[in-house]
């Protein structure tokens, strides 16, 4: 029914909502760690990760609002360019 589809999606969504959140947060608390490192300097002229990635899969969201499958493969993208940006922040500053 119209109904399940729509609690379904809304599920869906508030899942990647969460896992996207958890990632934003982590990055945030490295960056926030440098901060206070006195290592400042360095935050201006970073770029911010997984930009291109993350567009791709808010977009595909948009597109495909009722069957997002498609965008299953755009969210994996995203979920490895964060888990990879974590990765290589930890190994330069421990």
């Amino acid at each position: 029914s119209l109904n399940d589809t729509i609690d379904g999606l809304n599920a869906k969504f508030a899942d990647a909502a969460v896992a996207l959140e958890y990632d934003a947060n982590r990055l945030a608390e490295i960056y926030a760690n440098r901060f206070e490192d006195g290592r400042n300097g360095e935050l201006d002229s970073m770029p911010l990760p997984c930009l291109g990635p993350r567009a791709h899969w808010i977009d595909c969201q948009k597109k495909y609002a009722v069957e997002p499958s498609p965008c299953d493969a755009y969210a994996e993208t995203l979920r490895k360019c964060v888990n990879e940006t974590i990765q290589r922040n930890n190994e330069k500053h421990g």
